[in-house]
């Protein structure tokens, strides 16, 4: 026999010829100290003969009224802990309960299409041993912000009930909007509950008071049983050990993302999907050389230490596939809350592709190189149709406006014994200038705007790549204080203008869209031709031309390095050189002598290419 059954022993004997007061107080005493803790049932019940010493004031009775009500009280508080446990721990999974209580949770945070299904796959903790903690796992999918998906880890880990975030999935669902799919771990009872473990423990006597004290006993090696599996529910989750608790885990869950997005936010970084678990995986595109080291700098500011970091070059930009390992526990700060998707961007597939073109036309001047004595030479290779009007417009200042048709690559030399009518040969017509309207041959839009003198608005520099028709109007119009109506969205054009008059502009860019205009009258009225329909205001329509732009942070020379660039056309006019090349970002980069880029500068520029030194002191040359 132990010691501890013993001592017992020795208090039940002990009170075989005791008062109630004492049997109470030595029950009691034996069973808050742990060694007893069946006889609190014996406390209980013998507590209730006190009564009858109600009246009696002695100093002994009252000190013993006070042990009395100690033990009651202590065993209250044990009651009161079964109780909550059986409000913590649900006695069976429901699933229709379970999802009404996620609905509940995330109603505050605005998540739309919510499903709540079971997962498939077995129990995580396989292998561990049977235990009377269930885990139920949850698949719950939903859209929203980052924001708002973070809270909503945060109130599932909450103190309703235990449920703890295993893993999560993110991806981008357009603007501003992200879907997640994680598995959410439920724990129950995996018996029958409070009622049926007293039922079963009073079966095994017929003795009232042993089957009460039989009952009490159960419940509470099932209470210490419980807490202990929660204890170790971390470790059996496979989870670091860095985080002692799993609760707090989920809550802070989506702080490193959230933080790694403020981080990153001004950088020319996407991320097309995220891995949310034991680790933090990351994939996306980075477009330049300063954008691959804010990643790798990033990272580290939100303490994810990276496991692996994979690169790979598209035609454009660098595809990553970053693995990192989550940090210990965070606290969240007044400024961890984060608007919107961040970096989540639903416009990032294909953008490391070059754009689709129809195949390069050659086109020569008459004069080619033998014309090149009197030092003007426009020569480009491979580029972009409505990027040739750029080259042209930045070399000789004369604006165009390029028609949504016009479209295809070109390889084009021009020099002082060519014309705007050599074009022809890749379709292209210009129309008459000063604002020379860029349509395709067989077109009737080419000589639609009038010359100069037809024009009053005021003048106006702009340079745009094709940029939708009605996105252009809405700008147009609050520069030159009139109301336009559009029927709908219009097609893309490019507008490179310099000092043309704002309402020339506007009428090309009608034209240009393949609509026609009436000015008589405010508001002027864009229309397809011959035909009537409703009409709005331009900057209503929508359009992902006004939503922030990842794609603008990788148009700066000094964010890209040499291995970022590709040369595509160079001028020389008057002896003064200049070259012109893509980088990540569609349209063209202008390099001239003494151009900063990431990590160096241009130093020379001459018909074979363009020379770059780095701040190594190593020398780069993009070859023509």
């Amino acid at each position: 026999m132990s010691d501890d059954e013993s001592y017992c022993e020795d208090v039940e004997m002990s009170t075989d010829r005791s008062s109630a007061v004492l049997k109470a107080v030595r029950f009691g005493a034996a069973a808050l100290v742990g060694q007893c803790p069946h006889l609190l049932l014996l406390a209980l019940f013998a507590t209730t003969w006190t009564p009858l010493l109600a009246q009696d004031e002695s100093p002994r009775v009252l000190e013993l009224r006070e042990e009395i009500e100690s033990v009651q009280s202590a065993i209250a508080r044990v009651e009161l802990e079964i109780d909550e446990l059986a409000a913590d721990y649900p006695p069976a999974f429901e699933l229709e309960r379970e999802q009404a209580t996620l609905l509940r949770l995330a109603e505050p945070y605005g998540l739309r299409d919510m499903e709540i299904r079971v997962a498939s796959g077995a129990d995580p903790r396989a292998g561990a041993g049977p235990g009377l903690l269930a885990l139920n796992r949850l698949v719950v999918a939903a859209r929203g912000g980052l924001d708002s998906i973070g809270f909503f880890f945060e109130r599932v880990a909450g103190p309703l009930r235990p449920a703890y975030v295993e893993t999560a999935r993110l991806e981008s669902d357009g603007e501003d909007s992200v879907r997640f799919e994680s598995i959410i771990i439920l724990p129950t009872w995996s018996g029958g509950g409070l009622e049926a473990l007293r039922a079963e423990a009073q079966r095994a006597s017929e003795d009232p008071i042993e089957a009460d004290d039989a009952a009490e006993r159960l419940l509470l090696e099932t209470l210490n049983t419980l807490r202990s599996e929660y204890d170790a529910l971390s470790v059996a989750l496979g989870i670091s050990s860095e985080v002692d608790d799993l609760a707090e885990r989920s809550i802070t869950l989506m702080l490193p993302l959230e933080r790694l997005t403020k981080e990153l936010d001004e950088d020319a970084l996407a991320l097309s999907q995220v891995r949310l678990g034991d680790e933090l995986t990351l994939k996306g595109v980075a477009l330049g050389a300063r954008a691959r080291d804010r990643l790798v700098e990033g990272l580290a500011a939100v303490g994810l230490m990276a496991e692996t970091l994979e690169w790979r070059q598209g035609d454009t930009c660098w595809e990553f596939s970053a693995v990192t390992r989550m940090p210990g526990s965070l606290q969240r700060r007044e400024d961890d809350v984060v608007f919107g998707s961040g970096l989540l961007s639903d416009t990032i597939e294909g953008v490391c592709t070059s754009e689709a073109g129809a195949p390069v036309v050659e086109i020569g001047g008459r004069g080619t190189e033998e014309a090149a004595g009197e030092d003007f030479l426009i020569r480009s290779r491979d580029i972009d149709s409505a990027d040739l009007f750029r080259v042209l417009h930045h070399a000789l200042g004369v604006s165009f406006v390029v028609g949504a048709d016009v479209a295809g690559r070109v390889s084009v030399t021009i020099d002082s014994s060519s014309s705007f009518d050599d074009l022809r040969e890749a379709d292209l017509l210009i129309g008459t200038g000063p604002l020379h309207l860029v349509s395709r041959v067989g077109d009737s839009a080419a000589d639609v705007v009038p010359p100069a003198d037809g024009w009053t608005g005021p003048p106006a520099d702009i340079t745009l790549r094709r940029t939708p028709g009605h996105d252009l109007l809405c700008l147009l119009q609050g520069a030159l204080g009139v109301d336009i109506r559009v029927p709908g969205a219009l097609p893309a054009v490019s507008v490179y203008a310099s000092g043309a008059e704002l309402d020339a502009i506007v009428e090309a860019v009608v034209v240009a869209a393949e609509h026609e205009i009436d000015r008589s009258r405010e508001p002027w009225v864009v229309s397809a031709s011959g035909q009537g329909g409703s009409a709005v205001d331009p900057c209503e329509v929508s359009s992902d031309y006004l939503v922030r732009d990842w794609l603008g942070a990788a148009a700066a020379l000094d964010s890209l390095g040499a291995e970022d660039l590709e040369l595509k056309a160079m001028t020389r006019i008057d002896g003064a050189r200049t070259a012109y090349a893509y980088g990540p970002a569609p349209g063209l980069l202008v390099l001239e002598v003494g151009a900063p880029l990431y990590g160096g500068q241009v130093t020379a520029v001459s018909d074979e290419g363009v020379d770059i030194e780095l701040t190594s002191g190593e020398l780069r040359k993009l070859s023509w």
